[in-house]
């Protein structure tokens, strides 16, 4: 789910005046946010931020983890490759294919 914002900054007669950052009231209700409710921001990037919450209401649904295949493995590496321009490299470390699939098989474990 998504949602454009806006920041907005409240000019102030002393100091630097306050930043804000609304939630739209789809995404608050989604998330059972509540008013006074404390959360980290953590900077990843100058593109990214992340909102971290102290304590979340349990999820409805249970999530289950699936297990990639071998050839999804490839094929998700091979995505992150092109987008990286590494698809050279790739190419030729599958010419050695069961060697970089153990390889693989071991990253994934950790």
């Amino acid at each position: 789910m998504e949602h454009l914002t806006r920041i907005q900054k409240i000019e102030r007669k002393r100091g630097a005046g306050q930043w804000y950052v609304g939630l739209p009231a789809a995404l608050v209700q989604s998330l059972e946010l509540e008013k006074g409710e404390q959360v980290f921001w953590t900077i990843i990037d100058k593109k990214h931020l992340v909102l971290k919450r102290i304590s979340v209401p349990p999820d409805p649904v249970t999530l289950v983890e699936v297990e990639l295949t071998a050839q999804e493995k490839i094929s998700e590496l091979a995505k992150e490759a092109r987008e990286k321009g590494m698809f050279r490299q790739l190419g030729r470390e599958m010419k050695h294919s069961k060697k970089w699939l153990e390889k693989l098989e071991k990253e994934w474990e950790k």
